[in-house]
């Protein structure tokens, strides 16, 4: 794993330290790291056919791997890969990748984590994914969390961010010390129980 993985795994096992100690929460909503979700579907041309029955055209499911994903228990759904109709996109949803799941998340929000200089391309990159993803699940709130990144302005993370729900600026020690990822995560872990709040207030009544 690189540097930004395990500043990830880092901040999940924190988020999910704080996620047990509300046992409201912890009984309907899950946090995990590095999770395939859902970017694109695709009627296209079955150009992998190899019996003469197979179909002309199939449904092709493209993913994209996500930092951090908060979603409920039972916001899942199985999409039979098995059908000669339907299939996955070329290395996605592997079955060896970091975090692999039965069936597809619907995710309620997401946090890409970004260390060090973020240039435009970058940006560019991750908010088309944003709109991708919300294209699908438009009820998912997408936010890339920008740590250390002292060259990024607001007028450019406005530019070519557009289709972040938030971006968030943090500043850290260089040496990412554990009260460092404590206050990733906080900020973190307040944001999820603010959207949750506001999404489904019985959670905290």
């Amino acid at each position: 794993m690189n540097k930004e993985d395990i500043i990830v795994e880092k901040i999940t096992q924190k988020l999910k330290q704080k996620l047990s100690q509300n046992q409201k929460l912890s009984k309907k909503i899950v946090i995990d790291s590095h999770v395939n979700v859902l970017k694109d579907i695709t009627i296209m041309p079955n150009i992998r056919k190899r019996k003469s029955n197979d179909p002309r055209f199939v449904l092709t499911f493209g993913d994209a791997e996500q930092d951090i994903v908060v979603y409920f228990k039972d916001a899942k759904i199985e999409i039979p890969f098995d059908s000669k109709y339907i299939q996955k996109a070329r290395r996605s949803f592997p079955n060896k990748s970091i975090k692999h799941f039965n069936y597809v998340i619907i995710p309620l929000i997401i946090f890409e984590i970004k260390y060090g200089k973020v240039i435009t391309h970058t940006l560019t990159n991750y908010s088309a994914i944003s709109q991708q993803i919300k294209d699908k699940n438009p009820d998912t709130t997408y936010c890339i969390v920008l740590i250390n990144n002292p060259d990024s302005s607001i007028e450019k993370q406005l530019r070519h961010g557009r289709h972040f729900d938030w971006i968030i600026p943090l500043s850290v020690s260089f040496e990412l010390s554990n009260d460092d990822i404590e206050r990733i995560a906080e900020n973190i872990y307040e944001r999820i129980c603010a959207i949750l709040k506001y999404r489904t207030p019985l959670l905290f009544s």
